[in-house]
């Protein structure tokens, strides 16, 4: 006979019905206040002593109190900027606060933020790149949601702090970082997190081109290590939704059900998904027909049922420029904006001698154009070898596998080999000097010098002398040309010359990406530089750029324009060359969705697509049965 269940006094902490104890139970009759709630963890106890005591000195219940404390001060602070009112013992009014950010004073967070390697687009998306982090009403909200184990979908147009808002939600998983998964569309994109992947690389599957039954059986189930990665995950972020695929979107939830044997969307992991939907569309699969957007799959209104938007934005503060990104986002320009837009077409002369980022709309356009200004200049060509780190671990501290290790170097934002002369446009791809020289500043190279040499000529980039000392002694067995094996400081570096007559010394930086526990995975030690006269447009998204120009007659994809207008700061830098209304569109299924008035016509094949997927959704619901993935042996993590 099978051994009796044995009634326990169970502690939960961060259940469904928040945090507590309860007396005399079986396992069975508190399984549904556990199952699917957001960073949960519990503790069957012989006595109610014993469950208090483990409760008390439990990390998570120490956070969640201290959480609780910083909510109560941050919603008090929100109340008092939504309702001016008179503080009669200081007899200052409330409203003479800031009425679009509140301020949240955590100092570990902030250490932590700055600190972190950035690649290209991390500062893309932040209004300050100080040492504070500032929210706006609209982002606290979000916040608070997500700390109650909402499913949350929030948007928002280019620059209004969604990359901030991820990393403020990956804080409140600081106590139970395996539970947090952190995803996005590109590989790219997932280095700016710490512990990020692609959605593809952490579901397992692939390119994700068979059927979601075949991904189970052959890529999940004989997995332990993928099985187990989904089985713990109690949250899943994915930021860039725009570019998942609608099929991919349901495969994934269809396996997390299966693994987690809970029929609730995506097995009931609470999810957090961030996109733009008017810019770039989704990559289409190995599989036949264009790609459809992941709000059209089957299981999306299961999973959210309403859209926050995040409207304030950041990075442009000339407010007709603002109003004329918005037009071209829905791709209705007006007359009025065609005018300003057709008044862009003129020659942009800088006395410094920094051009422009031109945008294109391929990667294979933007590497020519740098190659052709490359081969102009005359100047001897010089190559800097990254330093490959030969070790890591990952997300189960276990040494890191050839494949991960492949997969990771070839997302980081320093390239393995870089090619540069005096005279090269290029961009920093990673902040040195917070708020003067930082990610996706523009300048030239004028000089090459070694460290020795700037420390000498006082353009080193640290002033402090003892940050200075352990920056230097930090260098000498990772700096080394692999060609001539010449010790570090015989190597000569780039002296770039950035606007405004600022100068920088750019010797070389770790790149890398850390797992969730923030241990190194994989890492490359190169020049913090990128060559600049040209990018793509896809690579352009999520960058803040100073100076831009774009050729509209190029364009072929819709939200490729608005993409490339929007990475601009001002109207007065920017050049836009043929521009056409014509050529300024929305997909018409965004529109809609997004509570925009559009031609019926224009969705019909949408309509009865979107119908089929979430009538296959909803048989998929109906036919699961927990008993007949019995056989799978899916074990519980």
């Amino acid at each position: 006979m099978g051994k009796a269940a044995k009634r326990q006094y169970f502690a939960v902490i961060n259940g469904h019905e928040g945090t507590k104890i309860y007396p005399d139970k079986l396992w069975s009759e508190i399984r549904h206040h556990v199952d699917g709630a957001s960073g949960v963890v519990f503790k069957g106890h012989p006595s109610h002593a014993a469950a208090e005591r483990w409760m008390d000195q439990h990390p998570a219940y120490i956070a969640s109190k201290l959480r609780d404390q910083r909510k109560t001060k941050e919603m008090q602070h929100l109340a008092s900027v939504a309702s001016p009112k008179v503080n009669v013992l200081a007899g200052i009014k409330a409203e003479s606060m800031s009425d679009n950010s509140v301020v949240m004073a955590d100092s570990t967070n902030v250490a932590r933020n700055e600190v972190l390697p950035q690649p290209v687009e991390d500062n893309a998306d932040s209004e300050d790149s100080g040492s504070s982090v500032h929210l706006s009403p609209e982002q606290l909200d979000i916040l608070e949601r997500v700390r109650r184990g909402e499913n949350v979908f929030f948007t928002g147009s280019a620059g209004t702090g969604k990359s901030l808002l991820i990393r403020e939600i990956m804080n409140l998983w600081d106590h139970s970082p395996r539970q947090l998964a952190i995803t996005t569309s590109t590989g790219a994109a997932s280095v700016a997190f710490k512990g990020g992947r692609t959605f593809h690389s952490w579901a397992g599957i692939g390119q994700g081109a068979k059927t979601a039954e075949l991904l189970l059986e052959e890529d999940i189930l004989p997995f332990k290590t993928r099985r187990k990665r989904l089985r713990q995950t109690r949250c899943l972020i994915i930021d860039e939704i725009s570019m998942i695929d609608r099929e991919l979107f349901d495969k994934v939830e269809y396996i997390c059900r299966v693994v987690q044997q809970n029929n609730r969307p995506f097995g009931g992991i609470q999810l957090v998904v961030s996109g733009d939907f008017f810019q770039l569309p989704p990559v289409p699969g190995p599989q036949k027909g264009k790609a459809k957007f992941a709000f059209e799959a089957g299981s999306w209104p299961y999973c959210f049922n309403t859209i926050h938007r995040l409207t304030h934005v950041f990075r442009q503060s000339d407010e007709e420029f603002v109003h004329l990104l918005n037009e071209m986002k829905i791709g209705r320009v007006s007359a009025e904006t065609t005018t300003v837009l057709q008044n862009l077409d003129r020659r942009v002369d800088y006395p410094d001698g920094i051009g422009p980022v031109e945008l294109y709309p391929t990667k294979e356009q933007a590497s020519e154009a740098n190659q052709r200004q490359l081969d102009d200049i005359k100047h001897p060509l010089i190559r800097f070898v990254g330093y490959e780190i030969p070790y890591g671990v990952d997300d189960n501290n276990c040494p890191i596998s050839d494949e991960l290790r492949a997969d990771i170097r070839k997302r980081l934002a320093a390239p393995q080999d870089l090619d540069v002369k005096e005279g090269a446009q290029v961009m920093l791809i990673r902040n040195m000097i917070q708020g003067k020289y930082v990610n996706g500043s523009v300048g030239v190279i004028e000089d090459f010098c070694t460290i020795d040499e700037a420390i000498g000529r006082r353009i080193f980039p640290f002033h402090d002398p003892k940050t200075l000392e352990s920056a230097i002694k930090a260098m000498p067995n990772i700096c080394r040309d692999p060609n001539t094996k010449s010790g570090w400081t015989d190597r000569r570096y780039p002296l770039v010359r950035f606007p405004r007559g600022r100068t920088l010394f750019c010797h070389p930086v770790l790149f890398h990406q850390e797992n969730r526990f923030g241990r190194l995975m994989a890492g490359r030690i190169q020049v913090p530089l990128i060559i600049a006269w040209a990018l793509s447009i896809h690579k352009s998204q999520g960058a803040t750029l100073e100076r831009v120009k774009v050729d509209l007659a190029r364009v072929f994809e819709r939200g490729q324009a608005y993409v490339a207008l929007s990475r601009a700061t001002s109207m007065e830098s920017l050049q836009v060359l043929n521009f056409n209304p014509l050529k300024v569109e929305a997909h018409p299924y965004v529109l809609r969705w997004m509570g925009h008035e559009v031609d019926p016509q224009a969705l019909e094949d949408e309509d009865w697509q979107r119908a089929r997927a979430l009538e296959n959704y909803r048989q998929s619901v109906t036919d699961y049965k927990e008993e007949d993935f019995h056989h799978y042996d899916i074990q519980v993590v």
